[in-house]
């Protein structure tokens, strides 16, 4: 009987060291997919930084081209709103001196009609001179 147990107890030592052998082989499995899937991680960790910072740069590209774009806008309006200025001067000054003129050529309108009527006041008191002179 003592070999029955001796031959137990082999059977099961031997049967725990296959178990623990088991053991340690799933347990070295499992901890290389944990490696595998902790190395995997953190590759797209870092693919998500880089491409994280890819639309960072991108996004500070496109808003200085935005700032590009408002400053030349501004600077557009601001010559347009010069012409605007200067043609409206340039208009004023055309309708005052229009206005000049028309008033200049009513001047002498006005004046012409006064020589006018001044040449026939002379030329009627010369006739009527002419006129007593016969008369008389």
């Amino acid at each position: 009987m003592d070999d029955y147990n001796y031959n137990q107890d082999l059977n099961y030592e031997n049967e725990q060291e296959n178990f623990n052998d088991n053991e340690d082989e799933e347990d070295d499995n499992y901890l290389q997919e944990l490696h595998l899937k902790l190395a995997e991680m953190k590759k797209e960790r870092k693919e998500a930084q880089k491409n994280a910072q890819i639309l960072d740069n991108r996004i500070n590209m496109l808003k200085n081209e935005e700032e590009k774009r408002w400053k030349n806008i501004e600077n557009k309006k601001k010559k347009v709103n010069e012409k605007y200025i200067y043609l409206k001067n340039v208009a004023d000054n055309m309708k005052h001196l229009e206005n000049a003129k028309l008033k200049k050529e009513k001047e002498i309108e006005e004046k012409k009609q006064n020589n006018q009527k001044l040449k026939n006041e002379i030329k009627n008191g010369i006739e009527q001179k002419k006129l007593k002179n016969k008369i008389k």
